[in-house]
């Protein structure tokens, strides 16, 4: 973008809807094999023990560096996101591990929902690196690894596909 000026954060805590959230995280958990509950009314109102969970997780997201950039056609860029993570058991009724991962997320093209989208990524990207630590199996074993290795082989498939795109797209305008 052509402006150099700062984007000022305020220092103003902010509650947001947390199915933005839910629906993030419990995709990149499923993916990975881990058994989830996904609703408020599963999660804390359910009696039936198949649908309640051990483990609630908690987020607190910081903002860290924000480069973005807005036309008409929408936003793209990169931010850089700190995300706390609590994991409290319901069985002992506390917080049991504390944890923070920073998650980076990009959009190399403009989209009108950009901004959300790049948020999203990053948020995305922590949630994979605190499985990664190995903290949740900690608590609730191992996951899955038939689902988690069928979705890391289609993330990796995807990628490959946007990268040759990608570089057929660039292919295409140098020889215009």
């Amino acid at each position: 973008c052509v402006f150099p000026s700062a984007i000022k954060m305020t220092k103003i805590k902010k509650t947001e809807d947390y199915e933005r959230y839910d629906t993030v995280f419990s995709d990149k958990l499923k993916g990975r094999g881990y058994k989830v509950v996904t609703t408020s009314q599963d999660l804390f109102a359910s009696q039936d023990a198949e649908k309640s969970a051990d483990y609630l997780i908690g987020v607190t997201v910081r903002p860290d560096t924000i480069n973005v950039c807005s036309s008409v056609n929408g936003v793209k860029g990169e931010m850089l996101l700190q995300v706390e993570w609590q994991i409290y058991d319901r069985a002992a009724q506390k917080v049991v591990e504390t944890v923070t991962f920073s998650g980076k997320g990009d959009g190399l093209k403009f989209l009108q929902n950009g901004y959300a989208e790049i948020w999203n990524r990053a948020f995305a990207d922590s949630a994979l690196a605190l499985m990664a630590s190995g903290t949740l199996k900690k608590y609730t074993g191992e996951p899955d690894a038939a689902i988690a290795a069928a979705t890391e082989a289609a993330e990796a498939k995807a990628a490959a596909e946007a990268a040759a795109a990608a570089a057929a797209e660039a292919a295409a305008k140098k020889g215009r």
